[in-house]
């Protein structure tokens, strides 16, 4: 009886130490979860914050890139005016039209031309009408520059002599220059009152100023200037005036996911572009303007110090009792920065979805191993009983055997409670205590594993999924937007619908003069980030030969020299099919080069159908240096439309892997009525498609583009 008492008590203590392990295995288990979920919103956090400072690195080098194009353009006439005033017999007087010859209505908008005005202290002699002629050949380098990289925004190049002249390249006379337009036209300006030119001067290098407000339209402006020099001596000042158009494009279409917006920081603290309309850091009045740095508000001048002390970084700020994150990056031209905001509850809406994943899994690793505890707690109240049936003579020493396990087993689990995830449980008693011991070993080895798969796989899916958006929107912001060129004789439109993986469409269209437009149609090979920016060079080499090129009717010459240069430094052998061609507006005449890409279809009005070009066989570029391209021609008549496309469009499948193919589309565009806008056109295309391929997944990018020609 005495023994079957004491089995009886040891059991009791036996069940209790089963029961203590099971809660300190549950509490084990928790604290294991929390310590996992601690890990991974770190990596979430470090993730978030590496996507901000990739966009808004992107962000500064594309606006980096505008005013890097002004700079660029200012040096090239810098160097030819001292080149002039330094060598002045190499070069005879030009003719230039004078302010005095001017009317209020002179200046259509469109075309480039060149005035003069004086200094209000101007002294008119040979000497100065002969400086004026010689830098007057000029003018056409001038035009060209104010036309190439004025499309779409006030472009003012100019030159101006101590000696009270300016030479200033315009397409509408200055308002300044007619205050009244009953009254004489307005022939002085004094431009040596001029930031532009009174700094320069002290300066001696060239030099951004401050952005102020564009004189014909209010528009937010810049002036790039550079002082020239004869003999050593400053005598003028060479500079461009430029709207921030582009610029503020950069910045109103940046698209940030969540409660977020991006501004720019100029290099004395004052916010000159913002997505936000109210608050201290949306855009002010100019002359209203304060120096973020000494605000009030000592968050926002700790932000607005770090933003012009560092080229980039990350910070902490407070907004209406809000918290944000700030990432932001310098551009470099100007010593500007670029601002991105995030509010913390979009972090924090992720973190706590992975918060609730982590402990969902933690509960369901507990409830196995409590599953497991009861499993042993049932099989040992029977082996007690077993052993107090049949021999209570040897109870003492079982209870001993089976306690002393226990008693280990709930220290040890104490120990990996406190967080030791490296203490093991060394157990030989052969028997369900050391198989449970081996279940806790195998528990923390298991949660070591997964929180650091956990981790790694987080960290890996958001840097992923970041790449592919910067990605996604360099490609997509490269592409031209605007089809509305104010004119009569044509029609264009084009779209491009990305895939889910970033690829390497892209197409492209632009006037090398009034008469001439070119128009591309390109695929790269691969897909990812290396094609996105492969496409970012073809595009730009592509474009920089056909508008370079000196005969403008030698198109094979422009593929050929973009070939040589793709090939060069392509050790990943990426190619690129293009098709590129030219419409001569007057006549008709359209000139065209393939380059192993898709043939268009030319719908021909006096046929009243779509039909398939003919193509020569060229090679894609980017494989071989020193290719021959074949040219070819054919005479557009009014009323007649090109359709160029990728591959996309033509092998685009459905569930059953069935292409949509060229002769559906050629249907498709035969039975549509050819008189609709070409918008409509293509979203028939586009809808067309959509019902062939189903529930199928885009597997490519769709990128179409249409042209109509009307004489």
């Amino acid at each position: 009886m005495c023994s079957g008492f004491s089995i009886l008590i040891l059991a009791f203590i036996t069940l209790y130490g089963i029961f203590g392990v099971r809660h300190d295995a549950i509490e084990t288990g928790e604290k294991i979860g929390e310590f996992a979920v601690k890990q991974s919103s770190q990596a979430i956090e470090t993730s978030q914050q590496e996507y901000m400072s990739t966009l808004a690195r992107e962000r500064a080098f594309l606006i980096d890139d505008e005013l890097d194009d002004i700079q660029a353009s200012v040096e090239v006439v810098q160097r030819a005016v001292t080149r002039i005033v330094n060598l002045p017999d190499d070069f005879s007087n030009y003719p230039v039209r004078y302010i005095s010859e001017a009317n209020p209505n002179d200046g259509d908008g469109e075309n480039y031309m060149a005035w003069i005005f004086y200094a209000p202290d101007f002294v008119e002699n040979s000497a100065v009408r002969t400086e004026i002629g010689r830098l007057a050949n000029l003018q056409t380098m001038m035009i060209g520059i104010a036309e190439r990289i004025g499309r779409g925004r006030s472009i003012t190049p100019y030159i101006a002599s101590k000696d009270g002249f300016i030479i200033e390249i315009d397409n509408k006379l200055p308002e300044w220059a007619f205050p009244d337009k009953t009254a004489a036209i307005a022939q002085t300006f004094n431009f040596y009152e001029r930031p532009w030119f009174s700094n320069a001067e002290a300066e001696g290098k060239l030099f951004f100023t401050k952005p102020y407000n564009g004189g014909r339209e209010g528009i937010l402006a810049i002036s790039c200037a550079s002082p020239y020099y004869k003999d050593g001596e400053f005598s003028g000042v060479v500079g461009i005036g430029a709207s921030l158009d582009k610029v503020s494009d950069l910045v109103l279409n940046t698209k940030i996911s969540g409660k977020g917006f991006c501004f720019v920081l100029d290099n004395e603290g004052h916010v000159i572009l913002s997505q936000i309309k109210q608050g201290i850091l949306s855009i002010v009045s100019l002359d209203e303007e304060k120096d973020l740095r000494q605000s009030e508000d000592s968050n926002i001048a700790f932000m607005a110090k770090e933003m012009l002390r560092n080229a980039e970084g990350h910070c902490k700020i407070t907004l209406d009792d809000k918290s944000y994150n700030v990432s932001f990056s310098r551009i470099e031209t100007t010593n500007w920065s670029f601002g991105i905001v995030v509010e913390d509850t979009v972090v924090n809406q992720i973190l706590e979805e992975n918060r609730a994943f982590i402990r969902a899994e933690t509960y369901e690793q507990v409830r196995g191993i409590g599953e497991r505890i009861f499993e042993t707690m049932l099989l040992m109240i029977v082996a007690v009983f077993i052993i107090i049936a049949v021999v209570g003579y040897f109870g003492q020493r079982l209870s001993k055997k089976l306690t002393e396990p226990i008693i280990a087993l709930a220290d040890k689990v104490r120990e990996i409670s406190a967080g030791n995830l490296n203490e093991k449980i060394e157990l030989k008693t052969g028997d369900e205590i050391e198989h449970l011991a081996a279940c806790f070993n195998a528990m923390t080895s298991e949660l070591q594993d997964y929180m650091k798969n956990l981790t790694k796989v987080t960290a890996e899916k958001q840097k992923i999924a970041t790449e592919l958006n910067v990605a996604t929107g360099i490609q997509i912001g490269m592409l031209p937007h605007n089809f509305n060129f104010g004119r009569a004789d044509f029609d264009i439109f084009a779209t491009m619908n990305a895939a889910k993986a970033v690829g390497g469409d892209f197409y492209d269209f632009y006037l090398l003069d009034e008469n001439h437009l070119v128009i591309t149609m390109a695929d790269v090979s691969g897909k990812g980030v290396p094609a996105a920016l492969f496409m970012s060079r073809s595009k730009t080499i592509l474009k920089n030969f056909a508008m370079t090129m000196q005969n403008p009717d030698d198109f094979a010459a422009v593929m050929t020299l973009a070939n040589n240069q793709l090939c060069q430094d392509n050790e990943e052998m990426m190619f690129v099919t293009v098709f590129m061609g030219m419409l001569d507006l007057k006549t008709g005449k359209f000139i065209f080069v393939n380059g192993g890409h898709n043939p268009p279809m030319w719908y021909r009005k006096s046929k009243k159908k779509f039909e398939y070009l003919q193509l020569e066989e060229n090679c894609v570029l980017g494989m071989m240096e020193e290719m021959d391209f074949v040219q070819q021609e054919i005479q557009i008549e009014s009323g007649d439309i090109l359709y160029l496309y990728t591959d996309g469009v033509t092998e685009a499948m459905d569930v059953n892997n069935n292409q949509y193919g060229e002769e559906r589309l050629s249907d498709c565009l035969n039975s549509l009525d050819i008189q609709e806008p070409l918008e409509n056109i293509l979203k028939d295309v586009r809808a067309d498609l959509a019902k062939h391929v189903g529930e199928a997944e885009q597997s490519d990018d769709i990128t179409m583009l249409a042209v109509r020609y009307i004489k």
